[in-house]
């Protein structure tokens, strides 16, 4: 069996709920414009009860991309991927992955 490389950190970045386009702008910048277009005043209660209801959940979608922007910036170090520069195949692929590794030092600086 084939001892672990390295325990990479951060993952959670990847997955699908943390989808920082669905979370933010086909979520929550659709919705605020429809909103923007109601006239409360004459929509039905049980409409007007949904958009209550979905306005609530507001604050938590900013909670989960805060989440997932944090678990990105964990994930996205050179610490944390430097070892993936053992499983190159090509030696000579070597530069550019270093190459960007140092781009991560410098956002992350």
């Amino acid at each position: 069996m084939a001892e672990p490389l390295a325990e990479i950190r951060g993952l959670e970045a990847l997955q699908e709920e943390n989808d920082l386009r669905a979370l933010l702008v086909l979520d929550l910048e659709a919705n605020l414009g429809v909103i923007e277009r109601l006239d409360f005043d004459t929509l039905p209660p049980r409409e007007v009860a949904r958009w209550s209801k979905w306005v609530n959940t507001v604050e938590a979608t900013f909670d989960r991309a805060e989440a997932a922007i944090a678990a990105g910036r964990v994930l996205l170090t050179s610490d944390n991927l430097s070892p993936f520069k053992e499983t190159l195949k090509d030696r000579a692929d070597e530069p550019r992955f270093q190459s960007y590794l140092k781009t991560l030092n410098a956002v992350t600086a």
